[in-house]
């Protein structure tokens, strides 16, 4: 008696070893692209947290210097560098340590060369004078890096007069 075997079991493991292959490459491509976008992100949050870390401290030093300084000189300095506008910037590559250092402070935007030292992000500051008349500087601190056009910190203090 001769039995012939049914040959659609070796079919059956090709296909079933083909849909493995498929299910393990769609896995690791998303894995990848998993790791790829958490890579981003945390760049992305170091970079927003260093940002946010340089504009603070430039928002401490303007407390700083109206303790030190008085609020009437600041509020002059900024006022005589404005020439008449309402309100003035400066690029705060780095801040100035010295009273003599901040009244020579020029007015100025920042270029892609102005970068805070042995970092890639640039700092400017925004001084506006509408409240100047009720003895209040609104001053905008902005901190960018070049991973994109959208990538800054900003930080914006009131200034006032203490008594």
């Amino acid at each position: 008696m001769l039995h012939y075997r049914n040959n659609t079991q070796s079919g059956q493991t090709i296909i079933e070893v083909l849909i493995v292959v498929a299910v393990s490459s769609i896995v690791f491509i998303s894995l990848l692209s998993l790791n790829n976008f958490s890579t981003k992100t945390a760049s992305r949050s170091r970079n927003q947290n260093l940002a946010t870390t340089y504009s603070t401290q430039a928002a401490d030093w303007i407390r700083q210097l109206r303790s030190s300084y008085g609020w009437e000189a600041i509020a002059d300095k900024f006022q005589t560098d404005a020439n008449g506008n309402t309100s003035v910037t400066y690029c705060l590559n780095a801040l100035p340590s010295t009273q003599a250092s901040f009244i020579s402070l020029k007015p100025s935007t920042c270029t892609d060369i102005q970068i805070i030292p042995t970092t890639s992000y640039t700092r400017h500051m925004v001084v506006s004078l509408f409240e100047i008349n009720n003895k209040k500087l609104l001053i905008s601190i902005n901190t960018t890096w070049p991973d994109n056009a959208a990538a800054n910190s900003i930080i914006e203090i009131t200034i006032g007069k203490t008594q």
